[in-house]
């Protein structure tokens, strides 16, 4: 019995990855999958395999998969000691997105969930304050738009923790309508290949290109120039030609 966590940036396609790899008959997700477990953000409070896999996982073999997707272990440097000490067969499913879109993304969600109140323009250009009230509570900071595109930092502390043997980066750009691209994660994990119905559909699209003023746009693209520089160098990738 194997466990499979996926980690990523909010908007990154977490969702949609947990969703493909649930498709596969071997691997069973947590229960519920909504709101996300978030168990190993804890602190204080026991945590053990047991209690883990009795809370979230039913009727499970040891011939199964477990997956569980909660985005908020990306950016808790605890949450990911706590998976390394308590799991004892496990991988992780760290997935990345184009930044901008990614940011981009993270505004108009918390702007149509009435969390942001500010133009594009006042949060990328003018650099507004946070609005002082949040109608809605959230376990991550709603507003960390642009830091929390800086994949690298993320990684770093990822492989503080886990070995690289662990780990495999996913780019959902690449994921998107690529069965190879899939029976390579099913590698990863220990699949065997498994047919997606899901590849082609569309992830996270809340906005419109037309919403996004140009200016805004270069702006979030001059931010992550360097740091994309480097991400593609880590990750033995042409980005450019990946995040067109």
């Amino acid at each position: 019995m194997k466990n499979v966590i996926i980690i990523g940036a909010q908007r990154s396609g977490s969702s949609f990855l947990s969703d493909i790899l649930t498709e596969h008959p071997d691997v069973i997700r947590s229960i519920p999958s909504k709101p996300e477990p978030k168990y190993f953000l804890q602190e204080k409070k026991l945590i053990n395999r047991a209690d883990y896999l009795d809370v979230y996982f039913k009727n499970y073999s040891n011939n199964n998969v477990l997956l569980e997707k909660s985005t908020s272990y990306y950016e808790s440097t605890t949450a990911l000691k706590n998976i390394k000490e308590n799991l004892q067969e496990v991988k992780i499913l760290m997935i990345l997105r184009n930044p901008i879109e990614r940011a981009l993304s993270n505004y108009f969600f918390s702007k149509n969930n009435g969390l942001e109140t500010r133009t594009l323009n006042e949060v990328f250009i003018n650099k507004t304050p946070v609005p002082n009230k949040i109608s809605t509570k959230t376990s991550v900071n709603p507003f960390n738009y642009l830091e929390r595109g800086l994949y690298v930092n993320y990684i770093h502390n990822l492989f503080k923790v886990f070995d690289k043997d662990d780990v495999k980066i996913v780019l959902l750009e690449k994921l998107i309508g690529s069965q190879d691209y899939l029976n390579e994660i099913y590698s990863f994990i220990g699949l065997k290949k498994h047919t997606s119905n899901l590849l082609s559909s569309i992830v996270n699209q809340s906005h419109k290109d037309s919403e996004v003023p140009f200016e805004v746009f270069q702006k979030i693209k001059k931010y992550y120039e360097e740091h994309n520089f480097q991400l593609s160098k880590i990750l033995q990738q042409d980005l450019d030609k990946i995040w067109i």
